[in-house]
């Protein structure tokens, strides 16, 4: 590496939230590797949806790509609050003393880190939860692009309905109130601002019907 900074920290996340596809963990740990630097993995829309049994982005890999350290949150399919981090204890040691979120925060209440711990067990006791995530995510994706519509590059739960027309969206979004449905619209800075775009989550629970009513609400609302 040239240039006054000695050390590369690499950040990827395990499904990109605005786009839903894959970090390339591949691809990570060999630049991390052949820089001797350090990877960092966030899982916060991977853990509970991604992997053979939802355990996210290294269990998709086969683990047989590794990051040296693994965040996430416990706010999606963990559903509590406040978030982790995993690692060796070095790291660990260090965060502990260094870390201003650590050392100048209240820690999460018993209730909170409670709820984690029961939600982690039912992931690991349940797999066939994130297996129905999956099929469900797969047959939304399918039905949107049947039906004409940009989704860029999702291969995930995550499945953004893309538009080109930021007034356009806006309207949709209002219509789409109108007729009980609340989906909240994203545009710039937190994606670009030719794209603009609905963010769906494909869940466990729906059916492929409730899923079938979504997009032909979308199909109306866009006319």
């Amino acid at each position: 590496m040239k240039g006054k900074y000695g050390k590369l920290i690499l950040v990827i996340e395990g499904v990109y939230s605005m786009d839903g596809d894959v970090g390339y963990l591949d691809q990570a740990r060999a630049l991390a590797d052949k820089y001797k630097g350090i990877l960092v993995l966030d899982e916060a829309h991977s853990i509970g949806t991604v992997g053979k049994t939802g355990r996210g982005t290294e269990e998709l890999y086969d683990y047989k790509h590794r990051a040296d350290i693994i965040c996430g949150t416990f706010t999606k399919s963990i559903s509590s609050v406040g978030g982790y981090i995993a690692c060796n204890q070095d790291i660990r040691d260090f965060y502990t003393f260094y870390a201003p979120g650590l050392v100048f925060s209240a820690p999460l209440s018993a209730y909170h880190a409670g709820a984690a711990i029961k939600a982690f067990n039912i992931c690991m006791d349940e797999p066939e939860i994130a297996v129905k995530c999956q099929a469900n995510a797969d047959y939304m994706r399918k039905k949107f692009r049947d039906n004409g519509f940009f989704i860029g590059d999702t291969t995930t739960c995550v499945v953004p309905v893309i538009f080109r027309d930021t007034i356009q969206t806006i309207k949709m979004h209002k219509w789409l109130l109108e007729n009980g449905y609340f989906s909240a619209i994203v545009m710039a800075p937190a994606c670009p601002v030719t794209a603009p775009r609905f963010r769906l989550c494909a869940t466990t629970d729906m059916t492929f019907e409730v899923i079938d009513d979504i997009v032909h609400t979308f199909i109306k609302a866009r006319e």
